[in-house]
């Protein structure tokens, strides 16, 4: 039972994957967006852009928001954990 080790992979050879997979993912934008006579960009741009608002918003409130009910929700944590001391009849 000789295991053979895998070397890593190179990070050229992480780079070149990288660029053949953007090369092909451009070109294939380009026929498309020719063949939909320019609709593919606005699909692209709108997605951006709703991308870019649920980022903002995110980071606006939902972070925020996340570090405010962090102690609500420790405390509701050790609670369930004493109930659960209590039915299980453990004592600390």
């Amino acid at each position: 039972m000789n295991k053979s080790r895998q070397d890593p992979p190179s990070p050229r050879g992480s780079f070149l994957i990288f660029t053949l997979v953007a090369m092909f993912s451009m070109g294939m934008f380009i026929v498309l967006n020719i063949l939909s006579l320019g609709a593919l960009t606005w699909v692209v741009a709108i997605t951006l852009g709703i991308a870019t608002i649920g980022a903002f918003h995110y980071l606006m409130w939902g972070h925020e928001l996340t570090h405010q009910v962090a102690e609500e929700r420790e405390s509701f944590l050790r609670q369930q954990a004493r109930e659960r001391e209590r039915n299980e009849g453990w004592r600390s």
